[in-house]
């Protein structure tokens, strides 16, 4: 699913507020039983890339635990068999086209959109599923940048093969450092 529209953001929401579009206060401001990091208010006043975020949160669809928790699973279960061969050209590859058209479709595409943009991009959705699948998997690298990097190139590679599958998920993908720092 691709939806392109010309315009402000104001116009976006003015136009599809009432359609499908609710405000996710309530998830902004409370912790999720998922273990994502919910959006706190700042003791300052907010930088226009916090305005910015906050307001693009705001006008995310709302979905509900048990998309949220069958999306989460089957993002997981995708990131597992994503990594089997990965960077080692002379093992069996699986077909990490057919995983990325499996997630793009069908339930999925809007909840694992929306709980990237919550997280702050794809790569912390990605690093969150290893961690859920392997805990002490980041200590098996020499220091957090090592570990960042290799979190890096496989949700590169995910968006290089989203276009042809999912192309929404490459809209997610963090392309400065500031996902490093979270």
């Amino acid at each position: 699913m691709k939806i392109e529209f010309e315009g402000s953001l104001n116009e976006f929401r003015s136009l599809f507020h009432g359609a499908f579009i609710t405000p996710l206060q309530k998830t902004l401001e409370e912790p999720s039983p998922y273990g994502l990091t919910p959006l706190v208010k700042a003791a300052h006043p907010p930088s226009r890339g916090e305005e910015l975020r906050a307001e693009m949160l705001a006008g995310l669809p709302q979905i509900t635990d048990m998309q949220r928790a069958a999306a989460w699973a089957h993002f997981v279960a995708m990131c597992k068999e994503w990594v089997v061969g990965f960077g080692d050209l002379n093992a069996v590859q699986p077909d990490r086209l057919e995983l990325l058209r499996d997630l793009g479709t069908g339930a999925w595409p809007v909840p694992v959109l929306v709980m990237a943009y919550e997280l702050g991009g794809l790569q912390l959705l990605v690093e969150k599923a290893f961690t859920e699948l392997w805990p002490d998997a980041a200590t098996a690298y020499p220091g957090r940048d090592a570990w960042l990097d290799y979190v890096e190139q496989v949700a590169g590679n995910m968006v290089q093969i989203s276009h042809m599958a999912f192309p929404d998920i490459a809209g997610t993908y963090d392309h400065s450092s500031k996902w490093r720092k979270q």
